[in-house]
């Protein structure tokens, strides 16, 4: 065989095996789109009849951080509560375990150099996600047209739509009553925001709490 049939030989079939790749990325584009729509009606329909589990799990996430934050108070190293972030983690999607970070700061806001900061799963919106994924990752590991790294652009984007559908949930889930969880000794208002950890944020709820503790 010359030289000009192998390279026309090679090239029919590089563009055999694109086209191949191309099939199969799709194929599974289409079966991950159907599983999202089931999951995320999953979401919809069980968010009311488990709101109390997922108030509770979050409430309990949101103490662990403000007893840490009233340890630190305590020893005059920040000042009163004025902001929660609770930062959408796109690095833990890679890590497997897909997260919010919750942060507490005073007037300084997010430029403060005391850090008091904990972790909530939401468990009930990032475990579908898992489940997705590991179908994707399932499918692309039986076979060897598309290598495992091409499959992170898909699950970016999945993950920006559980995301998006996290971000509604949190924002429902705190315009109920969270005084009992901040013992303050002066009426305060206290911001929350929802965002990415060190990009964009939007203000989500505000809470105005007396000397009691209550909003």
């Amino acid at each position: 065989m010359n030289n000009g049939s192998q390279s026309g030989l090679e090239r029919r079939l590089e563009i055999l095996k694109n086209r191949q790749r191309e099939e199969l990325l799709d194929e599974v584009g289409q079966m991950a789109d159907r599983e999202f729509a089931i999951l995320s009606q999953e979401i919809k329909n069980g968010f009311e009849y488990e709101k109390a589990e997922i108030r509770k799990d979050l409430s309990e996430a949101l103490e662990e951080v403000f007893q840490k934050y009233k340890f630190m108070e305590e020893r005059g190293e920040t000042g009163d509560l004025k902001w929660i972030y609770f930062s959408f983690l796109r690095s833990s999607m890679m890590d497997d375990y897909p997260a919010y970070r919750i942060d507490f700061y005073d007037e300084r806001d997010c430029y403060s150099y005391r850090e008091c900061s904990g972790s909530w799963d939401f468990s009930f919106v990032f475990s579908r996600f898992r489940k997705l994924k590991e179908k994707i990752r399932d499918i692309f590991s039986c076979q060897s047209r598309v290598k495992e790294y091409e499959t992170d652009d898909m699950l970016y984007s999945f993950y920006e739509k559980f995301h998006l559908m996290a971000a509604e949930l949190l924002g429902q889930l705190l315009q109920d009553s969270w005084g009992d969880y901040f013992n303050i000794k002066k009426p305060a208002v206290i911001r929350v925001k929802e965002g990415e950890l060190f990009d964009r944020t939007n203000i989500i709820q505000e809470w105005y709490l007396q000397e009691s503790g209550e909003i």
